[in-house]
C-alpha cells in the first residue's frame, strides 16, 4: 500500500463530513462549511473529504503550509463507498486504506 498519495498520508486526520455538499462549492465555501457544522479550523493540518448526494463523487480539502489544496474524485464504475460510523467518537472516518482505493482502485 502507498505511503504518501497526493500528498496525503496515513498519519494525517481525516474528518469526514455526515451532510452531503453541494460539489459546486469552492475552497472558501468548504471552509465556511468546515467552521460553521464541523467546527474545525480548515487552516490545520486536518484533511476534510466531503460526499456528493449521488454518492459517486468527493472532494478533499487540506492546507499546505501557505494554500489550500481542493481534490476533487469522481468514482465511475465503481461502487459507492460508505464510511464508517464511530459512536464512540460520534464521527465518521475513512481508513487510509479506502482513501487509496477511492484514489487508485486498489
Amino acid at each position: 500500500m502507498k505511503e504518501t498519495v497526493l500528498g496525503l498520508n496515513k498519519d494525517m486526520k481525516f474528518y469526514f463530513c455526515p451532510e452531503y455538499v453541494n460539489m459546486q462549492k469552492g475552497i472558501d465555501s468548504l471552509c465556511g462549511f468546515i467552521r460553521s457544522n464541523l467546527m474545525r479550523d480548515p487552516f490545520s493540518n486536518e484533511v476534510f473529504i466531503f460526499m456528493g448526494r449521488n454518492k459517486k463523487q468527493i472532494k478533499i480539502l487540506r492546507w499546505d503550509e501557505d494554500k489550500f489544496i481542493l481534490y476533487t474524485v469522481k468514482l465511475y464504475n465503481k461502487k459507492r463507498f460508505t464510511p464508517y460510523y464511530n459512536p464512540r467518537k460520534n464521527n465518521y472516518y475513512l481508513e487510509w486504506k479506502q482513501i487509496c482505493s477511492l484514489l487508485f482502485s486498489i
